[in-house]
């Protein structure tokens, strides 16, 4: 019965459920599953500027789900979902610029930009990568302080690796370094 509805909102051009209507056909939810049919609503609903839309048709495009798999088509629709501020389509982003996948050169500058946008969310798994970047210097000035501190903040979320991370870099500084690391870490997980 949804379906029926979003069906009829999205053949009259709402983004909204043209969206709905794609997600129904990619999780196979009240209709046969069909990534080509999700393409097809995403797609519209993308070209309207619905950025959830746009990085579902940049997961799609990543995939080869529905579509060719397609990266550089992947990484614009991230971009312009990026553009929008959604933390997702950033994180994405920074992966495929940090990787260089599919016939996308590997950038680390736009690797660390689109990761910091994602971090400046909260998103743990950018706080992670760019935790990574830092305590390797790739892409960026070394830094074990900033990489301490992001990896602080995503291990108080939860995230294991960053907990790893962490505990590795109290091992390799030194103790003045460190109890400037463990300050940042508070200032910085402070509302």
């Amino acid at each position: 019965l949804a379906n029926r509805w979003y069906r009829k909102a999205a053949e009259q051009g709402y983004p909204k459920a043209q969206y709905g209507l794609g997600l129904s056909y990619i999780q196979g939810r009240g209709v046969m599953q069909d990534g080509l049919e999700a393409a097809k609503w995403f797609r519209m609903a993308a070209e309207q500027g619905l950025d959830k839309a746009q990085y579902n048709l940049g997961l799609l495009y990543d995939r080869g789900q529905g579509v060719a798999q397609n990266v550089p088509r992947a990484a614009r629709w991230y971009r312009k979902a990026a553009d929008q501020g959604f933390v997702e389509a950033q994180y994405n982003l920074a992966v495929v610029y940090e990787r260089g996948r599919g016939n996308v050169d590997k950038d680390l500058g736009q690797a660390v930009k689109w990761y910091k946008k994602a971090a400046d969310q909260d998103f743990i798994k950018a706080l992670h990568n760019l935790g990574v970047l830092y305590a390797q210097g790739r892409g960026v000035t070394k830094n074990e302080i900033k990489a301490y501190t992001l990896f602080s903040q995503a291990a108080a979320q939860g995230h294991s690796r960053a907990k790893e991370n962490k505990e590795v870099l109290e091992k390799k500084m030194g103790e003045e370094k460190l109890n400037k690391a463990r300050k940042q870490a508070r200032q910085r997980q402070q509302p």
